[in-house]
């Protein structure tokens, strides 16, 4: 997710959170990813338990410092 494209949210204290507008599909990850769906699936489910993602209408919301976080990145590296 930190690897796709992503559009910032304005607002004051909102800087680390990113917008992925059209809202992919799970297989559509899956397929960028080399993963089944379901893989996808659960793993969207468990990044959304912890915090770093939210569904919302057509957008994905995903707290990049939550997300660096769980991934092992760290917070202000390269990439978006």
């Amino acid at each position: 997710l930190l690897s796709l494209p992503w559009f910032p949210i304005s607002g004051p204290g909102r800087e680390h959170f990113g917008r992925l507008t059209p809202r992919p599909t799970h297989q559509t990850i899956a397929d960028m990813a080399g993963l089944r769906r379901e893989t996808v699936s659960l793993q969207m489910g468990n990044l959304r338990s912890r915090g770093a993602i939210q569904a919302r209408g057509g957008a994905i919301i995903v707290d990049r410092t939550v997300l660096r976080t769980i991934s092992g990145r760290p917070p202000g590296g390269g990439g978006n």
